[in-house]
């Protein structure tokens, strides 16, 4: 029987696509701009969310860069390359240098002597132009910024000014300035400018092709030079660490020391800086969607009462009630099938427009991007949600085809009368309850309107605007109130690798009368429970509060260490617990406290972050030992000290 009516049914589904093609077309174009605005948003939240770890993906961005001493080029950078955790090691070379017209202007210049850096290890990203000839003299990339400041586009010259430093002072001697050009192949971003946190270089940058560091002038004006280290899977951290220290004993020239520096935080941070954004579009997709579905619930319930006028036609020439149902639902499903179709085809479209804000830089493959997932997914909600919904309706409209105009007649449907309107109409009012209906009560047959999903629309959209504002409000307070996300000071001065001694910065903030509060120290990395993270230790001059504590107390004596809550949740630690903390290769066992501060992204992640009070009369380690916070009344200053390995008691817990 069902196969005798399926030509019927067909036929009467051709004609009544001929006949309201046009009211099927709007529907279709509705529904398909909704669904499309809503999964380009889904798409681009998790576009946005994962930029930068895609980014590090493609680049093949560093684990671990190794600073050492000396010079690590005379072949302790060779060996190293050969240890069994190491996967690849680029070197590069950095330089003293300043922009011509502003000797105050500093200018990251460096050079890759293997090639390897910046291309193999680190790639960086090339905005326009194209990367230099690795084997050719006087090219150069540069960032946005130098092109900013010298007006410079891919084939203009870039000059820069080398500074060697002094053979007493140690400082740069600008009377032995030297002029150097070289010509620009590429606008690039470099790694540290893609720590959407803040923590990257905020000196223009230029990176030279390697055949420059050959040279005499390389020799002259080099302060130091680096290995950039990825680690093979499953490589061991403490153990490469251990190794790469033992090795630089056998090379005199690195000073027979090394400073192994990770820049997990700085990774942590970026991803943390990007997400409030990723959360706020897969929220406006969330509330797009629902919005949406209520809407266009709406129309196409209003259009399946319309179309039941048939029903008492196709009822007396022997269609079922299932047999109406299905043509009901095959009508929508044209509509909703056609509506995903388009939506896929805007959202594919407007992806070039993510992803949004700080991410956008970091997006490793700008432009049309297609994510399969997620289109695939919305696509399905898209085309079978409305199906899904009205399918109950569909069933009652087709019992509803007896009556003469079936589910369109006045009769056709059991409305249910307004409460609020009969109570009004017994106190004797007569246009509070005819207006109650008319607002409230769906009416009959054709004049039949979906109330109930009016109503819910409205509210969504009204719950969107209010949620809108209110996520806006308070992601500008967090953003704009420092001390909600840990950074307690107004500056911070980083010293740079020991060209400016800590007791020298010391003594020249302390005169400064804009300086109300002071604190110095060191930043680093230490590991705990196997994971590197940063790690800051604090002397506080003067003035107390540079920690942000979410529980517990700042860590005072010796032995004593706050930890960040992410890093406690990591290592199932409590306050009061014991930890061990592996820095410069020795461990301890010191007790825990929950961490203290966001500080800054280069001084301490908010994420995972470690804070330690130095025993009496300790060096600090030799991690980075340079950086300075500050805190101050119009000016701050403050230092950061990196945690050495003591034995701590949790004092403090801090915001994540």
């Amino acid at each position: 029987m069902a196969t005798v009516w399926l030509a019927p049914m067909w036929l009467t589904l051709r004609a009544d696509v001929r006949r309201r093609w046009r009211t099927m077309l709007g529907l279709v174009l509705l529904l398909g701009l909704i669904g499309g605005v809503t999964l380009t948003a889904a798409a681009g939240a998790r576009r946005t969310d994962t930029a930068y770890p895609r980014l590090l993906s493609w680049a093949n961005a560093s684990q671990l860069d190794v600073f050492p001493q000396g010079t690590g080029l005379t072949g302790y950078y060779a060996a190293l390359a050969k240890l069994p955790e190491v996967s690849v090691l680029g070197t590069g070379q950095l330089y003293e240098a300043a922009l011509p017209a502003s000797h105050a202007t500093g200018v990251q210049f460096e050079s890759s002597p293997d090639g390897v850096l910046g291309s193999s290890v680190d790639r960086v990203k090339v905005l326009s132009g194209r990367r230099y000839d690795p084997a050719r003299p006087g090219e150069a990339m540069i960032d946005q910024q130098m092109a900013a400041v010298e007006h410079l586009k891919p084939g203009d010259t870039v000059r820069v000014l080398g500074v060697p430093l002094g053979q007493k002072t140690g400082t740069p001697d600008f009377t032995k300035a030297v002029a150097l050009s070289f010509t620009v192949t590429a606008i690039v971003a470099f790694d540290p400018q893609l720590v959407l946190a803040g923590g990257g270089d905020i000196e223009p940058t230029v990176m030279v092709s390697p055949p420059f560091a050959a040279t005499p002038q390389a020799s002259e004006l080099a302060v130091g030079d680096e290995g950039a280290v990825r680690l093979r899977p499953g490589a061991s951290t403490i153990r490469f660490i251990a190794d790469a220290t033992a090795l630089a004993r056998r090379y005199p020239a690195t000073g027979g020391k090394v400073d192994v520096i990770s820049p997990a935080g700085q990774v942590a941070a970026a991803e943390q800086a990007v997400h409030p954004q990723a959360i706020a579009l897969a929220a406006f997709a969330a509330l797009a969607g629902l919005i949406g579905l209520a809407v266009v619930s709406q129309l196409l319930s209003r259009q399946l009462a319309v179309d039941a006028a048939d029903y008492p036609v196709l009822r007396a020439v022997g269609a079922t009630r299932a047999m109406l149902t299905g043509l009901s639902l095959a009508r929508l499903a044209i509509v909703s099938v056609a509506g995903a179709a388009l939506a896929v085809v805007i959202a594919v479209a407007a992806s070039p427009l993510t992803p949004i804000g700080a991410a956008r830089l970091a997006e490793p493959a700008p432009g049309v991007a297609a994510d399969l997932a997620i289109l695939g997914a919305g696509a399905a909600v898209i085309a079978l949600c409305p199906l899904l919904l009205l399918a109950r309706a569909a069933w009652r409209t087709a019992a509803l085809a007896a009556s003469p105009l079936g589910g369109a007649g006045p009769a056709a449907a059991r409305t249910r009368p307004s409460r609020l309107a009969g109570l009004l109409g017994r106190t004797g009012a007569v246009s509070g309850p005819i207006g109650v209906r008319m607002a409230f009560e769906a009416g009959r047959g054709r004049t039949a309107v979906p109330v109930r999903s009016a109503f819910a629309g409205a509210t969504i959209a009204v719950m969107a605007v209010i949620a809108a504002a209110v996520f806006g409000a308070s992601l500008a307070g967090l953003v704009s109130t420092p001390r909600l996300y840990g950074q307690n000071w107004d500056a911070m001065t980083d010293l740079g690798f020991g060209s400016v001694t800590g007791q020298t910065a010391r003594q020249f903030l302390q005169v400064e009368p804009s300086i109300s509060q002071l604190a110095a120290g060191d930043y680093g990395a230490v590991t705990i429970g196997g994971q590197v993270v940063p790690a800051i230790g604090l002397d506080q001059v003067r003035g107390t509060g540079f920690l942000t504590l979410l529980a517990g107390r700042a860590p005072a004596a010796p032995g004593e260490v706050a930890l960040g809550a992410q890093t406690m949740r990591a290592a199932h630690l409590r306050l009061g617990q014991t930890v061990t903390v592996t820095a410069d290769h020795e461990a301890t066992r010191p007790r825990t406290g929950p961490p203290p501060c966001g500080s800054s992204a280069r001084s301490c992640s908010r994420s995972s972050a470690a804070a330690a009070s130095p025993p009496p009369g300790s060096a600090p380690a030799p991690s980075c030992p340079r950086a300075c916070c500050q805190r101050q009344t119009r000016t701050g200053a403050a230092t950061a000290r990196s945690a050495t390995t003591s034995s701590c008691s949790a004092t403090g817990r801090a915001p994540t």
